[in-house]
């Protein structure tokens, strides 16, 4: 049961129950529709939660049953490239 504002987990598909939550992570990035944030860039912070089922790490306490913060991190979109000038 979810509280203190968390919200349950999907109920599609093969998730499971745990939720890995990482929050506050930046990034540079050369997007938007001004020119300014073209040239100079700008600072993104995306927060993630990451829903999986984590029972056999859990059961088993063997790290290659359970995922990596960097992996997860190294998952989400990078922003867009900065343009040439």
């Amino acid at each position: 049961m979810a509280g203190h504002g968390e919200e349950e987990p999907p109920t599609t598909g093969e998730v499971g129950g745990d939720k890995l939550i990482l929050r506050g992570l930046q990034f540079h990035g050369f997007h938007g529709v001004k020119q300014e944030e073209k040239t100079l860039g700008q600072k993104f912070v995306i927060d993630v939660d990451a829903w999986m089922d984590l029972a056999a790490a859990g059961d088993s306490d063997d790290i290659s049953h359970t995922v990596s913060y960097s992996d997860i991190y190294r998952c989400t979109p990078p922003p867009p490239p900065r343009p040439s000038v």
